[in-house]
């Protein structure tokens, strides 16, 4: 049965709450270990909506407050996160749940006198579930630590409100709506946290376009589809078909992706995010069908997560000895020709990034593949997975001359034409390395050195870390 008012003073678990709220804190990271404990309190119990509704009233200030102190420590992370990072990181993502439970609850039972007005309508409200949801998603992509569970649950729940109340159209809500939606569409695990960061506030400025509904739409290609009695996320319709039930949305960010893709051009964001809003733009015009099935793996592999030092393996510069203390072993969960999905066992624990280069091998007997790190996620500091992109079945280790740039030849990594495409020979090299023009190639071959003039092709891939081109080798003609 609900708490009154009377019964919620004589509560001596709440009792205990209402004075730490009446407590104040110099430090907001000393809130945090009673703060999720009372939160968890206060959402447990069945209260009247107006008296939960005053408590959430107290509580988000004080979530906000840590927010603000974590959120940025995270801008430049890696993962795995260090572990005194990812507790606080963690709990936060749990802060943010558990207000969003609350607001979900008040919203359900808000009902007669007190709900009427502005700020306590269920718009409003509904609005400020969200508000925690999208941060508690923010930070989850930030983690990498996967969607947290009953997320997409609720988005769903409020999905079918913002379809059946008449308040919610037009509303803080349904712009909230459309932003995490656009979010997930365009595949934010695959750039990094500042990239994402980024991304957030593009997607801002056009969520409404967004286009929503309940019509099964005539060409289905580019649109994604939500079970609304589910707890899934959206589905891309190109992946797989929707099914015949009741209860389901359809939405495009089709026009979002024709915006952004017109905006590229001349765009005056800085050029370290262009490549961002082409990942983008990219998933919102066409949502990415999967091009081969997956097969169970079960099978270990070497790793080399760094390009400087995969570089260095296929010069030939490091000892055997050396060689293993520059990678380690991985657990391949599943693969196809296009990549993997591997789990890290064995060997130091790197930092990744999603948008790096790793290479990849099953033993010393076979050459090293060149892959992408598309995604990577962590539970916990000793935890780490990734998922990976095949660029290339092996790289030869060379190096180029630029004649803006004397000092001394670059590494690179010379890659073959990829079958069943129209990419050429490409050069990988560490972002900020690529510049149109001429290069000198120089490859090195059964201790000979050749070297050949060659002009640089427009950019393949860039992300944070990389960037893949294209070249044409000059033939001079013979004298």
């Amino acid at each position: 049965m609900p708490l009154d008012e009377t019964q919620l003073i004589a509560s001596p678990a709440m009792d205990e709450v209402l004075d730490w709220l009446g407590s104040k804190s110099g430090d907001p990271l000393d809130d945090l270990i009673p703060l999720r404990r009372h939160l968890r309190t206060v959402i447990s119990l069945s209260l009247q909506p107006r008296v939960l509704m005053r408590l959430l009233d107290l509580f988000e200030p004080r979530v906000a407050r840590i927010h603000a102190l974590v959120f940025p420590l995270l801008l430049d992370a890696s993962t795995p996160l260090p572990r005194n990072l990812r507790v606080l990181s963690q709990s936060l993502v749990d802060l943010h749940g558990q207000l969003a439970e609350g607001f979900m609850y008040v919203v359900g039972h808000a009902v007669g006198e007190g709900f009427q007005r502005p700020k306590r309508r269920r718009d409003t409200l509904a609005a400020r579930a969200l508000h925690s949801l999208r941060l508690q998603y923010e930070l989850s992509l930030r983690i990498a630590s996967g969607t947290p569970p009953g997320f997409w649950k609720q988005i769903n729940s409020l999905l079918v409100n913002q379809q059946t109340t008449e308040h919610f159209l037009d509303s803080p809500t349904l712009q909230l709506l459309h932003l995490v939606l656009a979010m997930h569409a365009a595949q934010a695990e695959a750039l990094t946290p500042r990239e994402q960061e980024f991304l957030w506030r593009h997607a801002e400025q056009l969520a409404a376009q967004v286009e929503l509904t309940t019509a099964l739409p005539k060409k289905i290609e580019c649109w994604l589809w939500v079970d609304t009695h589910d707890e899934r996320p959206p589905t891309p319709a190109n992946r797989r078909a929707p099914p015949s039930a009741d209860g389901l949305l359809f939405y495009t960010c089709h026009t979002l992706g024709v915006v952004t893709q017109a905006s590229l051009d001349g765009l005056t964001a800085p050029r370290n995010f262009r490549n961002v809003l082409h990942h983008a733009a990219r998933r919102w015009l066409n949502p990415p069908q999967r091009r081969h099935n997956r097969r169970r793996g079960n099978y270990r592999v070497e790793v080399c997560p760094r390009l400087s030092s995969l570089w260095s393996l296929l010069h030939g510069d490091l000892s055997a000895a050396a060689s293993k203390q520059v990678t380690n072993e991985w657990q391949v969960m599943n693969d196809s020709p296009a990549g993997y999905a591997a789990m890290h066992i064995a060997g130091n624990m790197p930092n990744l990034l999603s948008g790096s280069v790793i290479g990849i091998r099953r033993d010393a007997k076979e050459p090293w593949s060149l892959c992408m790190v598309r995604w990577v996620r962590s539970e916990n500091s000793e935890h780490l997975e990734m998922g990976l992109e095949v660029l290339a079945p092996y790289a030869d280790a060379v190096r180029i001359a630029i004649a803006s740039r004397p000092a001394a030849p670059i590494p690179a990594l010379l890659l073959p034409p990829l079958n069943g495409t129209n990419r050429g020979e490409t050069l990988l090299t560490e972002r900020g390395v690529y510049e149109t023009g001429r290069i000198a190639l120089m490859h090195e071959k059964a201790g000979k050195l050749q070297v050949v003039e060659c002009q640089t092709q427009p950019l393949v891939t860039q992300t944070s870390s990389i960037e893949l081109f294209e070249f044409e080798r000059i033939q001079h003609p013979a004298h």
